[in-house]
């Protein structure tokens, strides 16, 4: 969309309805350190803003428009906005690079299928039934950051779905939103936090009446949209999915069941050691033996969620596993684990030109200063995680297995691991990241492994 951001009248009838924004505001220099900001009681400058891109609305803008700022000396020409502004916040909510990709790989592997049986079934609500809606579960959701993307983002996926099925779903207009997130924290304080953001990031969006046989004729009018589309749970993920197991027995009269078909994805973001994190890279406390108790839990937690994905060969489900560590043992060692332990679970490949462009960008170098055991030639030949050799043969021999031709794809794998590096090691230095690691799977069903 060509916006002309010089016309400020232009620009505010545009987009004064609207009540949510994404802006990308530039690039700049800390001017304080993180623990100050983050103690949310110092005063002062920030950040120094030294660049913006080109085309984005100026800092005067923003400040008029969204009220970023209290008491700003800009301020709005329309006497219509002012009513609004006096009850916009001051708070801008910054997403960690860290959290969005995970959420955004999630929500683009998700089947339009997942979607549109809300709308092709709607004939279970009248049943007095909920109808299959796209279900994801955030298995370790606090503080909020990824859920709030995470709601962002199936919104208008959820849209381009009724915009593309527009014509089948003429009558099926009464399903207002096709989707459901279910959020597990078993930290009661962080589970509040997470609770709070997200009502406050979409208190602006508008209360409708609920699809849910659940609501009553009367309550089902003007439900806010977070207590339509969300659950939250205080409850440890491994405790709420067993429960799941034990309820679903109960309704079959039967003992306990071994799987269900509860949720089309996963986002798993499972505690970790953190080393990724700039602050805790030097030093750090964490022992041997925790890093494999982190990497223990883990592995539990993805277990009991992938006994919970509904997944066909046609229809995969999709689990997304994140980390904010740099250790072997807690990324491509449990990814490795996975792939060897579930048959019919496979590691997602890349294959849009922003996926490719990400792989590229999750590069294990050896760097220059890194001589060869042998006594040989440095290298700097990349690599784009470790255990490469023998994460690809697990995947390769699962794909020529399944696949009827026999052959399988040479798309990079969606295994990606972004490490700090030293300022000379960067081809750009706009790569410069925190560490992180990212994993997509798809689960073809379960087959009793």
């Amino acid at each position: 969309m060509n916006v002309d951001y010089e016309n400020e009248n232009h620009l505010f009838d545009m987009l004064r309805n609207r009540s949510a924004f994404l802006v990308c505001i530039g690039s700049g220099v800390m001017c304080m350190e993180w623990k100050n900001i983050m103690s949310q009681s110092a005063h002062g400058t920030a950040l120094r803003m030294e660049w913006t891109p080109q085309g984005q609305p100026s800092r005067t803008t923003l400040r008029a428009l969204l009220g970023i700022t209290k008491n700003t000396e800009c301020q709005p020409k329309h006497s219509g906005m002012q009513g609004q502004l006096q009850k916009a916040t001051d708070v801008i909510f910054l997403q960690n690079y860290s959290s969005m990709v995970p959420v955004a790989l999630l929500v683009e592997h998700l089947s339009s299928v997942s979607f549109r049986r809300a709308w092709t079934h709607n004939g279970d609500a009248a049943r007095g039934t909920s109808a299959p809606c796209c279900t994801v579960l955030d298995a370790c959701a606090a503080p909020g950051g990824k859920t709030s993307l995470l709601l962002s983002l199936l919104q208008e996926r959820a849209e381009e779905e009724r915009t593309a099925k527009a014509e089948a779903i003429s009558s099926l207009s009464s399903i207002t939103e096709p989707f459901r997130v279910v959020c597990c924290e078993r930290s009661r304080p962080r589970l509040e936090q997470l609770v709070n953001l997200i009502h406050h990031h979409f208190a602006t969006e508008p209360a409708l009446p609920s699809a849910s046989p659940s609501w009553s004729a009367d309550s089902a009018d003007n439900v806010p949209f977070v207590t339509r589309v969300v659950e939250f749970h205080c409850v440890d993920t491994n405790k709420f999915l067993k429960r799941k197991l034990t309820d679903v027995a109960g309704s079959c009269g039967g003992s306990v069941a071994s799987h269900t078909e509860s949720f089309d994805a996963v986002l798993l973001d499972p505690p970790c050691t953190g080393m990724g994190l700039r602050p805790k890279l030097m030093p750090h406390m964490h022992s041997i033996a925790s890093i494999q108790e982190s990497s223990d839990y883990q592995r539990k937690l993805f277990d009991s969620c992938l006994h919970h994905i509904r997944g066909s060969p046609k229809v995969p489900g999709v689990l997304v596993y994140s980390t904010c560590t740099t250790t072997l043992e807690e990324n491509e060692a449990n990814v490795l684990h996975f792939l060897r332990t579930y048959p019919s679970l496979l590691l997602a490949r890349a294959t849009t030109p922003t996926q490719r462009a990400l792989c590229n960008l999750s590069v294990v170098r050896r760097y220059g200063s890194q001589k060869e055991t042998d006594g040989g030639q440095s290298s700097s030949s990349p690599c784009s995680f470790l255990l490469q050799k023998e994460i690809t043969e697990v995947q390769v021999a699962k794909e020529r297995a399944a696949a009827s031709e026999g052959l399988s794809s040479t798309d990079p794998l969606l295994l990606l691991r972004f490490m700090p590096r030293p300022p000379d090691a960067y081809d750009d230095t706009s790569e410069d990241s925190v560490g992180f690691f990212v994993a997509v799977f798809l689960w073809r069903g379960y087959t009793g492994a």
